[in-house]
């Protein structure tokens, strides 16, 4: 799975659209995330960061991300995708958790 967000995601001038919405870590991972997932769907989580933040931007809300790790050498490369995810948005107004 080659996971990218659509261009209108990408502004041809002025902030991003994560960083309007006070997603500075989010915005700067959509930034350089072209093409580095392969299991884990970045651009579906972090579109749904933006839409919990447009609906509700004063609220202190909580993305949890439910997967089904098999063990398997793809589960173990999936696990790494969320971690880096994780990771990289860490200290977003939008607390990222996952669960398997």
């Amino acid at each position: 799975m080659d996971s990218v967000l659509s261009l209108k995601y990408f502004p041809h001038h002025g902030p991003g659209h994560w960083t309007n919405a006070g997603l500075l870590r989010a915005q700067d991972l959509v930034d350089k995330m072209r093409g580095q997932w392969d299991y884990l769907d970045a651009p579906q989580l972090l579109k749904h960061m933006l839409g919990l933040r447009s609906e509700q931007p004063e609220a202190v809300v909580q993305l949890i991300y439910v997967w089904y790790d098999t063990g398997f050498d793809d589960a173990k490369a999936h696990r790494e995708e969320v971690e880096r995810f994780s990771d990289s948005i860490a200290g977003d107004v939008v607390h990222f958790s996952a669960i398997s």
